[in-house]
């Protein structure tokens, strides 16, 4: 979490003045940013890629989806499959 005074620099107007040229011309070396332990981004980046690699399951659930309802959609359309409701 930011620290309170980081956070108000953080904020509106004061985000706003910084300009391109200011970044590139080493305003950024000024710039107030938090210091993160290494073992704290390993740990972030683990709990992520827990995220990302379930991200990356679901896509290849929907295209697995997308497949089977553009081969069935049509053969229901036209009768030659049908499915039957439960009793």
């Amino acid at each position: 979490m930011l620290q309170p005074n980081l956070q108000q620099q953080c904020k509106g107007e004061n985000v706003l003045r910084y300009r391109r040229a200011d970044v590139a011309g080493g305003l950024i070396e000024q710039c107030p940013f938090p210091k993160v332990e290494p073992s704290r981004i390993k740990e972030c980046a683990e709990i992520l890629d827990v995220y990302y690699q379930k991200l990356i399951s679901n896509l290849d659930q929907i295209q697995t989806l997308e497949k089977l309802r553009d081969k069935l959609s049509p053969k229901l359309l036209s009768g030659d499959v049908r499915v039957d409701s439960p009793k």
